[in-house]
């Protein structure tokens, strides 16, 4: 999640850099390449928060389960049959 999120911010940015290649030629800011771009970092940014709430999440189930998973000593008599 946390890759797909910086990649989609990337590409975000990048568009957004492109909206305003015209810039020259004195047309000025393209709107909707600048829209879609703001759109692709925001949706970045969100992909990229999920995946580190989902990465300290797992994080922390693995550091509880090694916790309370230790190893029981078996407590058993040994006998002798008569």
């Amino acid at each position: 999640m946390t890759t797909n999120g910086l990649f989609l911010m990337a590409v975000g940015f990048y568009i957004i850099m492109m909206s305003g290649h015209n810039q020259k030629a004195g047309v000025g800011l393209d709107i909707p390449l600048l829209t879609l771009g703001v759109f692709f970092v925001g949706l970045g940014f969100y992909f990229f928060r999920r995946g580190k709430k989902r990465d300290k999440a797992k994080k922390a189930d693995s550091d509880q389960s090694t916790d309370t998973v230790a190893p029981k000593q078996v407590s058993t008599k040994k006998g002798t049959k008569k």
